[in-house]
Protein backbone atom coordinates (compact mmCIF):
# COMPACT_ATOMS: atom_id res chain seq x y z
CA UNK A 1 0.00 0.00 0.00
CA UNK A 2 0.90 3.82 -0.76
CA UNK A 3 -0.44 6.29 0.97
CA UNK A 4 -0.81 9.54 -0.35
CA UNK A 5 -3.18 11.11 1.79
CA UNK A 6 -3.01 12.34 5.36
CA UNK A 7 -4.44 9.94 7.63
CA UNK A 8 -8.62 10.40 8.46
CA UNK A 9 -7.59 11.15 11.86
CA UNK A 10 -5.52 14.45 10.78
CA UNK A 11 -8.37 15.52 8.31
CA UNK A 12 -10.57 15.10 11.17
CA UNK A 13 -8.76 17.01 13.29
CA UNK A 14 -7.76 20.13 10.70
CA UNK A 15 -11.58 20.17 10.08
CA UNK A 16 -12.72 20.17 13.87
CA UNK A 17 -10.31 22.83 14.16
CA UNK A 18 -11.44 24.95 11.47
CA UNK A 19 -15.20 24.75 12.42
CA UNK A 20 -14.30 24.89 16.49
CA UNK A 21 -16.05 22.36 16.72
CA UNK A 22 -15.30 19.09 19.48
CA UNK A 23 -12.66 16.69 18.49
CA UNK A 24 -13.33 13.14 17.63
CA UNK A 25 -11.31 10.25 16.21
CA UNK A 26 -11.98 7.68 13.93
CA UNK A 27 -13.22 4.18 15.83
CA UNK A 28 -12.55 0.59 15.07
CA UNK A 29 -12.22 -0.35 11.51
CA UNK A 30 -10.97 3.12 10.82
CA UNK A 31 -14.86 4.34 10.76
CA UNK A 32 -15.74 7.68 11.34
CA UNK A 33 -18.38 9.24 14.12
CA UNK A 34 -21.77 9.93 13.24
CA UNK A 35 -21.04 13.00 15.79
CA UNK A 36 -18.62 14.12 13.48
CA UNK A 37 -20.52 14.32 10.39
CA UNK A 38 -24.07 15.78 12.66
CA UNK A 39 -21.62 18.91 14.53
CA UNK A 40 -20.09 19.80 10.74
CA UNK A 41 -23.61 20.06 9.38
CA UNK A 42 -24.89 22.01 12.60
CA UNK A 43 -22.45 24.64 12.72
CA UNK A 44 -22.85 25.30 8.54
CA UNK A 45 -26.93 24.95 8.72
CA UNK A 46 -27.28 22.22 6.94
CA UNK A 47 -29.64 19.58 7.57
CA UNK A 48 -29.25 16.67 9.13
CA UNK A 49 -29.99 13.21 7.40
CA UNK A 50 -29.30 9.88 7.90
CA UNK A 51 -25.98 7.71 6.97
CA UNK A 52 -22.35 9.27 7.30
CA UNK A 53 -21.91 9.04 3.47
CA UNK A 54 -25.30 10.63 2.69
CA UNK A 55 -24.47 13.39 5.43
CA UNK A 56 -21.13 13.95 3.65
CA UNK A 57 -22.24 14.31 0.42
CA UNK A 58 -24.94 16.79 1.57
CA UNK A 59 -21.82 19.07 3.09
CA UNK A 60 -19.92 18.56 0.23
CA UNK A 61 -22.66 19.09 -2.12
CA UNK A 62 -24.29 21.95 -0.28
CA UNK A 63 -20.59 24.31 -0.98
CA UNK A 64 -20.85 23.58 -4.66
CA UNK A 65 -18.07 20.92 -4.83
CA UNK A 66 -18.34 17.65 -6.45
CA UNK A 67 -18.99 14.23 -4.73
CA UNK A 68 -17.54 11.41 -5.91
CA UNK A 69 -18.85 7.66 -5.22
CA UNK A 70 -15.38 6.66 -4.40
CA UNK A 71 -15.71 9.07 -1.11
CA UNK A 72 -18.01 6.18 0.08
CA UNK A 73 -16.54 3.50 1.89
CA UNK A 74 -18.66 1.05 0.40
CA UNK A 75 -16.99 2.13 -3.23
CA UNK A 76 -13.44 1.66 -2.10
CA UNK A 77 -11.57 -0.83 -2.64
CA UNK A 78 -11.01 -2.13 1.29
CA UNK A 79 -15.25 -2.80 0.61
CA UNK A 80 -15.80 -0.95 3.76
CA UNK A 81 -19.07 0.10 4.41
CA UNK A 82 -21.32 2.88 5.98
CA UNK A 83 -18.41 5.37 6.38
CA UNK A 84 -16.40 8.18 4.17
CA UNK A 85 -12.61 7.61 2.89
CA UNK A 86 -9.80 10.04 3.83
CA UNK A 87 -10.36 11.58 0.01
CA UNK A 88 -14.10 12.46 1.05
CA UNK A 89 -13.18 14.02 4.56
CA UNK A 90 -10.56 15.96 2.35
CA UNK A 91 -13.65 17.11 0.05
CA UNK A 92 -14.95 17.57 3.13
CA UNK A 93 -12.53 19.91 4.71
CA UNK A 94 -12.72 22.08 1.27
CA UNK A 95 -16.58 22.54 1.51
CA UNK A 96 -15.80 23.73 5.19
CA UNK A 97 -12.93 26.18 4.16
CA UNK A 98 -15.11 27.45 1.10
CA UNK A 99 -17.90 28.20 4.29
CA UNK A 100 -15.39 30.34 6.29
CA UNK A 101 -14.65 31.78 3.25
CA UNK A 102 -11.19 30.20 2.12
CA UNK A 103 -9.72 29.05 -0.76
CA UNK A 104 -9.99 25.09 -0.93
CA UNK A 105 -6.72 22.61 -0.73
CA UNK A 106 -5.80 20.61 -3.89
CA UNK A 107 -6.68 17.37 -3.95
CA UNK A 108 -4.64 14.74 -4.58
CA UNK A 109 -4.43 13.67 -8.54
CA UNK A 110 -4.40 10.18 -7.11
CA UNK A 111 -7.09 10.30 -5.49
CA UNK A 112 -6.84 6.53 -4.05
CA UNK A 113 -4.98 6.43 -0.80
CA UNK A 114 -4.18 2.97 -1.90
CA UNK A 115 -2.90 0.68 -4.25
CA UNK A 116 -5.10 -2.16 -4.08
CA UNK A 117 -4.59 -5.80 -5.34
CA UNK A 118 -5.68 -6.34 -8.99
CA UNK A 119 -7.81 -8.86 -7.91
CA UNK A 120 -9.62 -6.78 -5.09
CA UNK A 121 -13.42 -7.50 -6.32
CA UNK A 122 -12.94 -11.29 -6.22
CA UNK A 123 -11.36 -10.96 -2.67
CA UNK A 124 -14.29 -9.10 -1.67
CA UNK A 125 -17.12 -11.44 -3.02
CA UNK A 126 -15.24 -14.05 -1.04
CA UNK A 127 -15.98 -12.14 2.04
CA UNK A 128 -18.25 -13.97 4.93
CA UNK A 129 -21.32 -12.64 5.04
CA UNK A 130 -23.51 -12.33 7.95
CA UNK A 131 -27.34 -11.65 7.94
CA UNK A 132 -28.72 -9.51 11.20
CA UNK A 133 -32.26 -8.43 12.57
CA UNK A 134 -33.33 -5.71 14.85
CA UNK A 135 -35.53 -5.76 17.26
CA UNK A 136 -38.41 -3.32 17.80
CA UNK A 137 -39.16 -3.05 21.28
CA UNK A 138 -42.74 -1.67 22.54
CA UNK A 139 -42.94 1.35 23.36
CA UNK A 140 -39.39 2.43 22.02
CA UNK A 141 -40.61 5.32 20.17
CA UNK A 142 -42.71 7.28 23.37
CA UNK A 143 -39.83 6.33 25.63
CA UNK A 144 -37.33 7.98 23.16
CA UNK A 145 -39.54 11.23 23.23
CA UNK A 146 -39.54 11.00 27.41
CA UNK A 147 -36.18 10.82 27.55
CA UNK A 148 -35.15 13.45 24.94
CA UNK A 149 -37.65 15.68 26.64
CA UNK A 150 -36.47 15.42 29.46
CA UNK A 151 -32.90 16.23 28.52
CA UNK A 152 -34.54 19.32 26.70
CA UNK A 153 -33.85 17.89 23.19
CA UNK A 154 -30.05 17.58 23.67
CA UNK A 155 -27.32 14.85 23.69
CA UNK A 156 -26.65 14.63 27.15
CA UNK A 157 -22.69 13.51 25.55
CA UNK A 158 -22.14 16.19 22.59
CA UNK A 159 -24.64 18.96 23.39
CA UNK A 160 -25.83 18.10 19.89
CA UNK A 161 -29.91 19.46 19.43
CA UNK A 162 -30.28 17.61 15.88
CA UNK A 163 -33.08 15.31 17.24
CA UNK A 164 -32.43 13.15 14.15
CA UNK A 165 -28.84 12.47 14.94
CA UNK A 166 -29.33 11.94 18.51
CA UNK A 167 -29.46 8.37 19.37
CA UNK A 168 -31.52 7.36 23.23
CA UNK A 169 -29.36 4.38 24.93
CA UNK A 170 -30.41 2.54 27.79
CA UNK A 171 -27.76 2.45 30.72
CA UNK A 172 -28.50 -0.93 32.03
CA UNK A 173 -29.48 -3.36 29.06
CA UNK A 174 -33.16 -3.42 28.21
CA UNK A 175 -34.87 -6.43 30.35
CA UNK A 176 -38.52 -5.04 29.08
CA UNK A 177 -40.69 -1.58 29.95
CA UNK A 178 -39.94 -1.83 33.39
CA UNK A 179 -36.66 -0.73 32.44
CA UNK A 180 -38.12 2.62 30.26
CA UNK A 181 -37.41 5.16 32.71
CA UNK A 182 -35.41 8.17 32.45
CA UNK A 183 -32.73 7.27 35.11
CA UNK A 184 -31.98 4.63 33.17
CA UNK A 185 -31.03 6.54 29.59
CA UNK A 186 -28.81 8.95 27.80
CA UNK A 187 -29.79 10.89 24.50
Amino acid sequence: MTRSLPTKNQIIHETCELLGIKTVDTTVGSSVPTVFFTDVAAVMGIPIVSGMPAMARRIIENAGLLWHPDFASEHAPSGGGGTVTALGLLQLKNAALLWLGHATEEMPSAYEDWQPALDWIKQRENLNREMRESVVRPGSSEFRKKVLDSYTQKCAVSGISSIEAIEVAHIVPYYGTESDHIENALP
